[in-house]
């Protein structure tokens, strides 16, 4: 029998979003040598989440990324604010929840940075990139399959998913950025506390052209549609033909992810703008679960 591949390293990180890519960085910047497993074969290519509050942009910035992460958020650099409206079409302006998110002169009273729209798309290929030129081994299609711990540090095995081949390795400690289910936190025994699920959605991307003309001058983060029959919340990617919806999601009465099909999201989008003929391009959807 062949004898399976060892490596040592002084850090293993489990996973490779957006929380695992800044370890990354963070660790490269100090010159902590490291080794970076994602399951899936590439970074995000959903919007899904977007809005870098103003102390990660600060983190950001000492870490020398900030302002490549504001080139690639360029698109959406004027969108501020919370916006609820029945429909996009309706008579008025609506009600703006929030009406500016950063409060601009107020803080740059004592900072430098400020919040930045990026979405997780745009982002994350960003931080793979100056990851990588800070000397980070980033390995995408390479999954975690098990571990153990003793005085030494820990022993987890890693497998090519492409390839199926496994090899072990060694590392002093492993970071646990593997999402909000992680299989790293459940192995450890670490629980979670609170309410649990508060609200389901199915993220939708689509593309229309037609719907910049409806939004008109209104540069919003996201708005709240709560006509019925389009209730939900619509956000900008480009503020031209690209864009993302949040529709109502009931999967504990039995409702699926197929059971959103393009007929019954592009007849969700249409109403929601109030324009029954809107052009209305269906790009993919995912399930989104808020909890607390």
């Amino acid at each position: 029998m062949s004898r399976r591949a060892v490596e040592s390293v002084p850090v293993l990180v489990a996973g490779g979003s957006l929380v695992g890519l800044s370890t990354s960085v963070f660790l490269g910047r100090l010159g902590v040598e490291h080794l970076l497993v994602e399951r899936h074969a590439a970074t995000s290519t959903h919007p899904r989440g977007r809005g870098n509050n103003l102390r990660t942009m600060e983190l950001f910035r000492t870490a020398g990324v900030e302002q490549d992460i504001r080139a690639a958020a360029g698109a959406l650099a004027g969108n501020d604010g919370v916006l609820q409206v029945s429909t996009l079409s309706g008579g008025g302006e609506g009600r703006w929840i929030v009406k500016a998110i950063d409060t601009g002169p107020a803080l740059s009273q004592i900072t430098s940075s400020g919040w930045c729209l990026c979405s997780q798309n745009d982002l994350e290929p960003v931080l793979l990139r100056y990851a990588r030129s800070l000397g980070g081994d980033i390995r995408f299609g390479t999954e975690l399959v098990s571990f153990t711990q003793d005085a030494e540090g820990v022993h987890a095995e890693v497998r090519d998913r492409a390839s199926g081949e496994t090899r072990i390795v060694h590392a002093r400690y492993l970071v646990a950025a593997d999402g909000p289910r992680s299989p790293v936190r459940e192995r450890l025994g670490i629980t979670q506390s609170g309410p649990g699920a508060l609200f389901h959605n199915v993220s939708i991307t689509f593309r229309s052209k037609k719907l910049q003309d409806v939004v008109g001058g209104r540069r919003f983060v996201v708005c709240y549609l709560t006509d019925p029959a389009g209730e939900g919340a619509l956000l900008p990617v480009d503020n031209r033909e690209q864009w993302v919806f949040h529709a109502p999601w009931a999967p504990d009465r039995g409702e699926t992810l197929d059971d959103f099909t393009d007929a019954r999201i592009v007849a969700h989008i249409r109403a929601a703008a109030g324009v029954p003929d809107l052009d209305v391009e269906v790009t993919g959807k995912a399930p989104w679960h808020a909890a607390d």
